[in-house]
């Protein structure tokens, strides 16, 4: 099947200026399993020199509450890339997540403001299940950026989760 995708953009700078568009494809919605979800912080913290211009670049959060022994579904997705403490601004358009044996990578816009949030479907459940992981294996951030921080970013991730056994 091919499909045609556009993007449309309504800008009118007397300069040129670079425009950049994320589609996230899927074969179709996985309804939530039963159960209350929850969230899991993921604070995370690198160097500026960890960041690939251009490229999407892998990062591990090793400092996050080990998950109880069991298999989680990620319902729910935010990444903020501007440090609440600071005016440094990090430079990520869009972050996605990697499952192990997953060949999907959901993603999501990263938020630039210190008091925003994603759209409503990136962490309510709506865009049903993302993926699914057993907590000795947590799924894999990657970051999308344009440019290289001027000095160390701490990012925010967290996941919405469903334990599903």
């Amino acid at each position: 099947m091919r499909a045609q995708v556009q993007s449309p953009s309504d800008v009118s700078y007397a300069y040129a200026i670079d425009l950049w568009t994320f589609v996230w494809l899927s074969d179709g919605l996985v309804p939530l399993p039963p159960g209350d979800m929850f969230w899991v912080a993921a604070p995370l913290s690198f160097a500026a020199t960890d960041i690939r211009t251009g490229g999407w670049s892998a990062f591990y959060d090793d400092s996050r509450s080990p998950l109880p022994a069991g298999k989680y579904a990620v319902v729910g997705f935010d990444y903020h890339a501007v440090d609440p403490d600071s005016t440094n601004k990090d430079p990520t358009l869009a972050a996605r997540l990697v499952f192990p044996g997953q060949a999907w990578r959901p993603g999501i816009a990263a938020v630039n403001g210190q008091y925003t949030r994603n759209e409503c479907a990136a962490y309510d459940g709506r865009l049903g299940v993302l993926g699914f992981f057993d907590a000795f294996a947590p799924p894999t951030l990657e970051v999308f950026a344009i440019g290289t921080p001027t000095a160390p970013i701490k990012p925010f991730a967290s996941l919405g989760l469903i334990r599903i056994s």
